[in-house]
């Protein structure tokens, strides 16, 4: 019995770990769309400018863009990747 829970507890103790230090996202969305990478960086630069607070802070040429957007006093960073399938 103290083995179990010595191992149940060394598991949750890793995957505490891994969440708060390793994983550098909170949330991570994906989809497909059946266009280019530069359209889709040019429609996030549009829609950068009708945000208030918003700030693109980095632009590597097709495959990444790097987004800073403060609302309601919180700081949001969003990091796009791109990657062309065809």
């Amino acid at each position: 019995m103290k083995r179990i829970l010595l191992a149940l507890l060394a598991v949750v103790v890793i995957v505490l770990m891994y969440y708060l230090f390793v994983r550098s996202f909170e949330y991570e969305v994906n989809f497909r769309a059946t266009t280019t990478p530069g359209d889709v960086i040019e429609t996030i630069r549009l829609w950068n400018r009708s945000i208030p607070g918003s700030q693109i802070t980095e632009v590597d040429s097709f495959s990444r863009l790097n987004q800073t957007i403060v609302w309601k006093g919180r700081n949001y960073s969003f990091n796009w990747n791109f990657d062309f399938v065809n």
